[in-house]
């Protein structure tokens, strides 16, 4: 079904139909999109199989689509994909994951490297698909990190939609349930906002990176993003070792962490509630640096909820105790950031280093290389290119722009 939510209150829409698509390649075909207020968006909801399959057919017209999912994070013990918003220029689709038992007509779609897929933000998204609905993406374009690459100061949608197309997002909408069924017209609108824009953002974005000559480092950091698949499937469990400040603690408050973390998932569970909606992990953390020994102690902490304490202050401090009474070591792979005394040395050279280059460009220093892939490289130590290529932490754009004056920098810090 074709909703359009002026229609529905006035029974008239107002569009334009001026924008171009940049192929990828120098090129661009004009093709009719609709610039509207968004109110004005059209789009139509696909809850059928059948009105999947006429989508799928559509959307392989295009050589590129703009994809977002919406989540019910905030609400349940573990989250889902409750929407999948996909658009075109001629058309948005909305399609819902909870009405459609069977989504394989997306995979060949999703997978077809010749179809650019264009999010934002894809981390979350790609990680999503593939764990709710083995759905796997290829060809990404992510206008959140051609935006950081471009050095452009604001790269969050919202602002990017209020600076490029005068569009205001409704943030009453950021906290919605998108679990709830029927979906409300008004999340509907939201939600097509979120892909509406993308493809000629995406342009904008295309023309701007080549004409700074970043277009190759962009392409290598969304061929980057699929491993970021690969890394969430190698995290078997949500353990305490995740929480922010895990290794800086004493094995006696790890233990006390642990204890309190183990309690909190049982009880978000149990609750089917998120885990920050019982005890944040700020929360757990300071419980267990200062380990309250009584239910009393526990309430007389200004940081702890009076709620937290009437609802779960005994087995709080039930879990405390059973903590302290199991510290818990660092693993011998962790290091806490101290591998030795010259691998510590090597990686603030290169911290320093990076945040030259960085300055240099304009843009964030995790741009230029990830804080991950300077720990790595730090404790390996490549002493030339080629030892610097064989550990694969820098892909070919990287390692031919940063590889000699990131060894250049290596040295100096062995030097110190």
């Amino acid at each position: 079904m074709l909703y359009n939510t002026d229609t529905m209150k006035q029974g008239k829409t107002k569009t334009t139909t001026d924008m171009t698509l940049d192929r990828g390649n120098g090129e661009t075909d004009a093709v009719p999109f609709q610039r509207q207020r968004p109110l004005n968006l059209p789009f139509k909801l696909i809850n059928t199989p059948e009105g999947l399959q006429k989508a799928v057919e559509h959307l392989r017209e295009y050589p590129r689509i703009a994809i977002d999912t919406e989540s019910n994070s905030l609400y349940v013990y573990a989250e889902q994909v409750c929407l999948i918003q996909v658009s075109v220029p001629d058309m948005d689709y909305l399609i819902d994951p909870l009405a459609l038992a069977d989504l394989s007509p997306l995979r060949p779609l999703l997978a077809d490297p010749a179809i650019d897929k264009v999010f934002h933000a894809a981390e979350y998204d790609l990680i999503m698909l593939d764990r709710d609905l083995d759905l796997h993406v290829h060809g990404i374009f992510d206008t959140m990190w051609a935006a950081r690459i471009a050095g452009w100061p604001e790269c969050g949608l919202g602002a990017l939609l209020q600076t490029h197309f005068g569009i205001a997002q409704d943030k009453r909408m950021q906290r919605f349930n998108w679990g709830r069924r029927p979906l409300p017209v008004k999340a509907l609108r939201y939600a097509v906002q979120d892909t509406h824009f993308l493809l000629p953002l995406r342009d904008i974005l295309a023309r701007e990176l080549r004409r700074l000559h970043r277009w190759e480092e962009a392409q290598e950091v969304f061929a980057e993003l699929h491993q970021v698949i690969q890394r969430a499937r190698t995290i078997e469990d949500y353990n305490f070792w995740r929480v922010k400040k895990a290794r800086l603690l004493s094995p006696t408050e790890r233990g006390v962490l642990q204890a309190l973390f183990l309690f909190r998932e049982e009880v978000a569970r149990q609750q089917n509630q998120p885990r920050f909606r019982i005890m944040s992990d700020k929360l757990i953390t300071r419980l267990a640096q200062t380990h309250p020994s009584t239910r009393q102690d526990l309430a007389r902490l200004d940081f702890v909820p009076d709620r937290t304490v009437q609802r779960y202050g005994t087995q709080i401090i039930r879990a405390i105790q059973e903590g302290l009474q199991n510290p818990v070591d660092l693993p011998k792979a962790a290091s806490n950031g101290h591998r030795d005394p010259q691998t510590d040395v090597r990686y603030e050279t290169l911290r320093a280093w990076r945040k030259q280059i960085a300055k240099q460009r304009g843009v964030d220093p995790d741009v230029v290389i990830s804080n991950a892939a300077l720990h790595e490289i730090a404790e390996l130590n490549p002493q030339s290119i080629a030892e610097l290529a064989e550990i694969s932490i820098l892909g070919p754009w990287k390692l031919q722009t940063y590889g000699q004056s990131l060894l250049e920098a290596i040295k100096t810090g062995d030097t110190m």
